[in-house]
């Protein structure tokens, strides 16, 4: 009978070693997940010396003991990439557009101009997937109430300021205005070209639906000229509708060159509510000519966009 005491008081204590293994968070494996969509996805994965990353990782963490750690290591490597557009948001942090109940989706400015010309003001919004669809609608309904109340010579679509948001976002908001199915163009480093397009409100980036509307409805004011108002803090998402505009015809752009955003961002959620964004691709024009910012069709003072645009259409 001792025996067997003795027996079940061991089994017993390799069972809680195993059960204490088995729940062990592994933070190195978090990082190395991480990690490893970083070295895959980045648009710069043939130009880093990774071995060299690796090393200043492991000298600064030797150990990842907590999420933080692995965090830590996350936003390391995205500085030493350094490609100005990738970033890693903490699950607390104010920007963070999964765990902030607090942002508010902008207001939309829109109005008729010299009794003929529409007018629509958009800021950039970044928020989760129900908020940035119902800003989509949002800018829909702005575009349907000015295309109601006259006989258009022309829209002006103002982004200065906007410094983007997510993909599709504003170009399903503005869709009533494209002519052609066909939006834009980006180019991955393993020479293969994604081609943005709008089809039955649905967004496609290469042959994935990354967003999509319900509403069906179309312009009296269709095909009319296009001015589009850019300025240096007009940035990333809102660069890439600008230039998807100049996909259609009858378009200019008005103001100063862009920021310099003009590539695609890839984002990976974690279970925390952390977010991994990666630079994938690079934005390009109709000809298929990758595009470092976006310099206007008329050069100008960003307070004097607005009124040589009018101009334009006029």
């Amino acid at each position: 009978m001792k025996n067997n005491s003795i027996i079940i008081f061991f089994l017993f204590i390799l069972f809680l070693s195993c059960k204490k293994e088995e729940i062990k968070p592994n933070f190195e494996g978090l990082f190395n997940k991480a990690y490893n969509i970083i070295k895959t996805e980045s648009i710069k994965k043939k130009e880093i010396n990774w071995t060299l990353i690796e090393k200043k990782i492991n000298d600064s963490i030797p150990t990842f003991r907590n999420n933080n750690d692995a965090y830590k290591g996350i936003v390391q490597a995205l500085n030493i990439i350094n490609d100005k557009h990738s970033f890693f948001l903490y699950p607390k942090d104010k920007s963070n557009f999964l765990t902030n109940d607090s942002i508010k989706i902008p207001e939309i400015k829109s109005h008729i101009l010299k009794g003929d010309i529409g007018y629509l003001k958009i800021l950039g919004f970044a928020g989760n997937d129900s908020l940035s669809s119902l800003y989509s609608s949002r800018i829909k309904m702005s575009l349907k109430k000015i295309d109601t109340q006259s006989n258009l010579s022309g829209w002006i679509i103002d982004l200065r300021n906007n410094k983007g948001g997510r993909i599709g976002m504003m170009p399903l908001g503005i869709s009533l205005l494209y002519q052609d199915s066909i939006i834009g163009l980006s180019y991955k480093k393993n020479e293969k070209y994604l081609i943005h397009k709008l089809i039955n409100n649905k967004y496609f980036y290469g042959n994935e639906i990354v967003a999509e509307s319900n509403n069906n409805d179309t312009l009296n004011n269709k095909n009319r000229k296009i001015a589009v108002l850019v300025n240096a803090n007009t940035a990333s998402q809102a660069e890439f509708t600008a230039q998807s505009l100049k996909f259609q015809n009858k378009t200019k752009i008005f103001g100063t060159k862009t920021k310099g955003q003009t590539s695609d961002v890839m984002t990976y959620k974690f279970t925390s509510g952390a977010i991994l964004g990666i630079t994938n691709a690079q934005m390009c024009n109709k000809n298929k000519e990758i595009i470092y910012g976006i310099t206007p069709d008329i050069e100008c003072k960003s307070e004097q966009s607005l009124e040589l645009a009018i101009e334009w259409i006029k």
